[in-house]
């Protein structure tokens, strides 16, 4: 609601941010009405004329509200594997001009399709420089101690 507030009060032609959210499907889900629903609905309807993007990222897509998905301009699909889980996505595969669907199920590591205004393109990402993991609390806070440390 924030974010809608602060969008409202600060338009833009050109693009000035960009909100990320992730497991979206907890915040857009298709069978429940979180406090979140509403406000995320609101802000793909209305965000990007406000010069503001919103990217969300979710391993089940199917499971996003449809009135969310209708919304979305931009979709980037990498494998899914479970054939449930692509008939969920049936509606959004329709729009494409050409088939790409049955790629999905054997899609590889970095495999990604774009589909944007009924096109689908092809992605391939590489593995990033940096190597990424997640950190437990105890670890965090041994960082953040040495962090402190060295700073002094």
């Amino acid at each position: 609601s924030e974010i809608a507030r602060w969008s409202a009060r600060s338009p833009a032609r050109r693009l000035q941010g960009v909100l990320m959210l992730d497991e979206a499907d907890a915040y857009l889900p298709a069978t429940s009405k979180p406090a979140t629903k509403e406000p995320l609905q609101d802000l793909l309807r209305r965000a990007r004329s406000a010069g503001l993007g919103v990217m969300i990222a979710t391993q089940n897509p199917g499971d996003l509200d449809y009135k969310g998905r209708d919304n979305i301009s931009t979709w980037f699909v990498g494998r899914i594997a479970a054939e449930a889980a692509r008939k969920k996505m049936k509606p959004l595969f329709a729009e494409a001009r050409e088939s790409f669907a049955g790629k999905l199920a054997n899609a590889g590591v970095g495999e990604f399709y774009m589909l944007t205004g009924g096109h689908v393109t092809s992605l391939r990402s590489d593995r990033a420089v940096m190597d990424t993991r997640q950190l437990g609390m105890d670890e965090i806070e041994r960082l953040a101690r040495a962090t402190v440390s060295s700073a002094k």
